[in-house]
């Protein structure tokens, strides 16, 4: 039923103090379809599951895909850590869509000069978890100008992504937004 538990995930929340959220199947499911609808997946994509179990991510990165029959490569613990190596399992296993934190991302474009030319087929690049900066949006524009970059914003406890904005620009912007409702 909708309001049933699905998984229980950590957070630290903005307490600090760890906790268990337990994440309703309601909250999952509205998730899902709002991405489907909004960002639907194109023949051939292929995504990326990175992300500890711990972390509510990991329920888009491995469910999203899976629900619509998606292929999803499953990325080690050491290979993400190492952006070097993380970057050329994108561009071998020719992922198309990425969900991860801000610090992330930042790691990825210091790691390499052509990132565009490395990863032409990742388009869409989505953002959660941490806020991203205005300067780093403006980095990744202009590094990979072919890709879409989706900021989501939420908490564990409303089954993580609440709102979204996609960036297209952010020049004389204080901060990047976090969007409007997702639906």
């Amino acid at each position: 039923k909708a309001d049933d538990p699905a998984y229980v995930i950590y957070t630290s929340g903005s307490t600090g103090n760890p906790k268990g959220v337990v994440g309703l199947h309601r909250g999952a499911l509205n998730r899902f379809h709002w991405m489907w609808k909004a960002y639907p997946f194109k023949d051939l994509e292929t995504c990326c599951q990175k992300t500890s179990l711990s972390f509510v991510d990991s329920v888009w990165e491995i469910f999203g895909p899976l629900l619509q029959g998606v292929q999803t490569i499953i990325i080690p613990d050491d290979t993400v850590k190492d952006r070097h190596l993380l970057i050329e399992m994108l561009s071998t296993q020719a992922v198309t869509r990425i969900v991860l934190v801000p610090s992330l991302l930042r790691a990825i474009l210091d790691a390499q000069d052509n990132l565009d030319e490395r990863l032409p087929l990742l388009t869409m690049w989505v953002t959660s978890g941490e806020e991203i900066s205005v300067e780093l949006a403006e980095r990744f524009l202009k590094r990979m100008p072919h890709a879409r970059l989706i900021n989501l914003y939420g908490s564990s406890e409303v089954s993580a992504d609440a709102t979204c904005y996609e960036v297209a620009g952010v020049q004389g912007q204080a901060r990047v937004p976090i969007g409007k409702p997702i639906e």
